[in-house]
């Protein structure tokens, strides 16, 4: 529900801007794709204040489109969205919900405030108040080595790409990691791309990683 899809985009300067489609306001930077990652989740956050200071639900997230990388949020960051979200659609002040839970201001305000960590059972607690129950499941997120081969120029290549991703988002790894330029949109066409940048023959190998304890 609130895990963003964000762009990529390069230009003639060193980096990876990255940019999110339901957060217009969100922009961020990353050296390569996975400092620019890392860098997403506090750039999010960062963009979800905003929505707090002007007062604005926050928008749920839409499916990925292709060429695009998802990003899971904290589980504390997910349960300040549905409070505040539950606050905009009751037309509630952070005053409001000062004087419902009984406690002092500023730590009513931290309860929505994306730059400051809260207590995952303050955030349960708040949400009860409101109606709304707070509940987590978790999905295997077992990494899985992708081992891309291809010919370019006519020698024979591979790459080994590590992560939870789809064979598409390898690919594009790969093309971003060949230094290939695109501009993702609903139709890239990442094997069109690969073949006009002089690749062939691509293929992806999957392999599950087992966890070590």
């Amino acid at each position: 529900m609130y895990s963003y899809a964000i762009r990529f985009e390069t230009d003639d300067t060193p980096g990876l801007a990255v940019f999110c489609r339901d957060l217009p306001e969100f922009n961020s930077y990353g050296d390569d794709e996975a400092h620019a990652l890392r860098e997403a989740v506090d750039g999010i956050e960062t963009t979800l204040s905003i929505y707090v200071d002007q007062r604005r639900a926050i928008p749920q997230a839409s499916p990925a489109e292709p060429g695009e990388l998802v990003v899971h949020l904290p589980v504390a960051t997910v349960a300040k969205i549905e409070l505040w979200n539950a606050m905009v659609e009751r037309g509630m002040r952070k005053a409001d919900l000062r004087r419902l839970l009984g406690v002092a201001q500023n730590t009513s305000d931290r309860l929505v405030d994306f730059l400051h960590a809260s207590k995952i059972e303050a955030l349960e607690q708040a949400l009860a108040a409101l109606g709304r129950d707070l509940h987590v499941t978790t999905m295997d997120t077992v990494p899985t080595e992708y081992t891309v081969t291809y010919k370019k120029d006519g020698a024979s290549a591979s790459k080994v790409i590590y992560g939870m991703l789809s064979d598409l988002q390898a690919l594009l790894v790969l093309l971003r990691l060949e230094g290939i330029s695109y501009q993702p949109s609903p139709d890239t066409n990442v094997w069109e791309i690969a073949s006009q940048a002089g690749l062939s023959d691509l293929s992806v190998r999957r392999r599950q990683l087992e966890e070590t304890a």
